[in-house]
């Protein structure tokens, strides 16, 4: 047991190295000091790149499994900190992919101040994924030798005068001074990092909502015993249903919460030996559910939800009692907000006896339902 169980931690952990977001760069020059992930400004593809940025590599991010679009959030961040952790300042977002799950950027250091409203915050990501996911104005420019010798003799000044300054204060408060300037560069970058940029606002940014609406139709076959006013058993019944579905994941996450309405109609029109039965009986469900998610691909997913709630049926008379659903779909995204799939669907019902109706020791009064939907599923 204690193999089987160490084998599935194994394969679960491949899978999920597998399916992360790979970062890639190309760097023109490798002399850079690291920068402080809060101090990197991203410039998305309908922003003016800052006067004097100069280009000293480029990012790529692939995101393999996980969708560009929906954990946009994240694979900007990863390129935020591969930007800082090579010495720049300034991220061009040059190419969004969401069929390939790919985004291209420019890495750049500029001398100018820092505009900290383009930094990295949930605010910053929500503006950029309006934007277009090509750029269409020039990126920026690979810096010249020059330029990038004064870079590092600025880098050089601050590393000098950030030591400086430790040291002042370590004399002040009898603490004994950093072992090195680059010590000290690294302890403010780390301080920066957790209190503005790196994980502190992925964490932020991973909570942001992802709701949708779907809307189910096909057929539902009645798969409860149903009995004629004489008695006589009447063959399974199939009927027209519909569902109605909202819920809300976190970016992030495969699990959510949702609200289902369902509602089934179904004909009775048999003859059975000589005689006629005719007739029919609506149900109707509300309820919150519980809903889990699996991306098998960018473009396809699996969906389980499960919820307990009112039911109502108006066969002999309209009658109130509880009912649980769960049903379970495959999705096809054929736009970037719109999926097609098809479901299967479990509904059951309890109501309260009509009188003159007697029920075995733990025998329930209701119908059960079982069908195939199809649906589409809009995501907001």
């Amino acid at each position: 047991m204690n193999q089987i169980k160490h084998a599935l931690l194994l394969v679960l952990a491949v899978g999920m190295v597998g399916c992360s977001p790979k970062v890639t760069s190309e760097m023109l020059t490798n002399d850079f000091e690291p920068q402080p992930t809060n101090y990197v400004m991203i410039i998305g593809a309908a922003d003016e790149v800052p006067a004097g940025t100069g280009a000293i590599g480029h990012v790529v991010v692939n995101g393999k499994g996980v969708s560009v679009r929906n954990q946009y959030g994240k694979i900007l961040n990863m390129a935020v900190q591969e930007t800082a952790q090579k010495g720049g300042n300034v991220l061009v977002v040059d190419t969004v992919d969401s069929k390939k799950n790919r985004l291209k950027a420019t890495m750049g250091f500029t001398y100018g101040d820092i505009d900290h409203s383009l930094t990295l915050s949930p605010s910053r990501i929500d503006k950029l994924q309006r934007m277009n996911t090509i750029r269409q104005k020039s990126s920026a420019p690979f810096m010249d030798k020059a330029q990038m010798q004064a870079v590092m003799q600025q880098q050089d000044s601050i590393r000098q005068e950030m030591a400086e300054s430790f040291q002042q204060i370590a004399q002040n408060d009898t603490v004994q001074a950093p072992a090195s300037t680059n010590d000290s560069w690294e302890k403010t970058a780390e301080a920066n990092d957790a209190t503005v940029g790196g994980d502190m606002i992925f964490d932020k940014m991973s909570k942001v909502k992802t709701p949708y609406f779907k809307v189910s139709v096909g057929s539902a076959k009645t798969i409860s015993d149903i009995y004629a006013d004489d008695g006589k058993k009447l063959p399974k019944q199939s009927g027209f249903c519909m569902t109605m579905s909202y819920g809300n994941f976190t970016d992030d996450a495969w699990y959510g919460w949702g609200l289902d309405a369902y509602l089934s109609r179904t004909k009775i029109d048999e003859r059975i030996g000589g005689n006629q039965y005719s007739g029919s009986f609506t149900l109707g469900y509300f309820g919150p559910s519980v809903v889990l998610k699996a991306n098998l691909s960018d473009r396809i997913r699996l969906y389980f939800s499960t919820g307990l709630g009112v039911a109502y049926c108006n066969n002999e008379e309209n009658s109130i009692g509880y009912g649980s659903k769960a049903d379970l779909g495959l999705e096809l995204l054929i736009a970037e907000n719109l999926g097609i799939g098809v479901e299967s669907m479990g509904f059951a019902t309890s109501f309260k006896a009509p009188s003159g109706v007697h029920l075995d020791k733990n025998e329930r009064y209701g119908y059960d339902q079982s069908g195939w939907m199809f649906t589409a599923r809009y995501h907001f």
